[in-house]
């Protein structure tokens, strides 16, 4: 039992480490991404739906393709330590 209680503080330690280096400040990430959202609704509600919202549009869709890009990897990773 101590033997197993040990490897899963191991293991801890090395997921809270990676998630720390894979993730970063998700925190930061969902202000940020708040932000877009509001500036966005503001020329929505400007009725200034032109190249700027576009442009915001096409920087929000790259962020999310990015995240989904995080998770494949994530899963990968997490296969490899419960291996």
């Amino acid at each position: 039992m101590y033997q197993f209680q040990q490897k899963l503080k191991f293991i801890k330690e090395k997921v809270k480490q990676w998630n720390k280096e894979s993730f970063g400040n998700i925190f930061q990430e969902k202000r940020t991404l708040e932000k877009a959202i509001e500036d966005i609704q503001a020329i929505i509600m400007e009725s200034r739906y032109t190249e700027d919202l576009k442009s915001s549009k096409g920087s929000i869709l790259g962020v999310k393709r990015e995240g989904e890009v995080i998770r494949d990897s994530m899963e990968a990773k997490i296969q490899k330590l419960v291996a």
